[in-house]
């Protein structure tokens, strides 16, 4: 009988060490953040683009930008360290207005490093002309500015990153 018992309680414990318990699902971890900034520049006015010698060079001095849009895409499967396949993940977006030259954001970041596309609004504006000969004649003309789309590496949770962004005319 004694043999029985302590077979017994031999048997229970082994079934009680064995035994697994379920964890609870994990909530994964909010991804940290990431600091976009720069400037924003444009040739709004061609007629100082002139060197001390008198040399014109377009776009020598272009001028602050002063309002506009920028929006910044992130693919919410890179913020993911272990990406499902079965899931289909959404484009992220985040938008910095454009103020005295100058922008920021913060777009969503982790440890391992992830590329955002940037996209920046075209806008119109009256651009003052280099008149050859005579410099300081005033002529405008209105015209179409654009900077395009770029993509911007590096992004990474707690970091800061620098995108100067320069207009051209069209």
């Amino acid at each position: 009988m004694k043999r029985v018992f302590l077979s017994m309680v031999a048997i229970a414990g082994i079934a009680l060490v064995s035994c697994k318990k379920t964890d609870d699902p994990v909530t994964p971890a909010e991804p940290g953040t990431c600091t976009i900034s720069g400037t924003v520049h444009a040739p709004l006015d061609l007629s100082n683009d002139t060197t001390a010698a008198g040399t014109y060079i377009y776009n020598l001095n272009p001028e602050d930008v002063t309002s506009g849009i920028i929006t910044f895409v992130v693919d919410s499967e890179d913020l993911d360290h272990n990406p499902d396949d079965d899931y289909i993940y959404k484009d992220l977006s985040f938008s910095a207005s454009i103020s005295g030259g100058e922008y920021s954001v913060e777009v969503p970041a982790i440890s391992t490093p992830l590329t955002v596309d940037v996209y920046v609004d075209d806008f119109n504006a009256d651009q003052r002309q280099y008149i050859a000969g005579n410099p300081d004649s005033v002529v405008y003309e209105n015209m179409m500015f654009s900077a395009g789309s770029m993509s911007l590496g590096g992004i990474t949770e707690g970091a800061s990153r620098v995108l100067n962004i320069e207009y051209g005319d069209m």
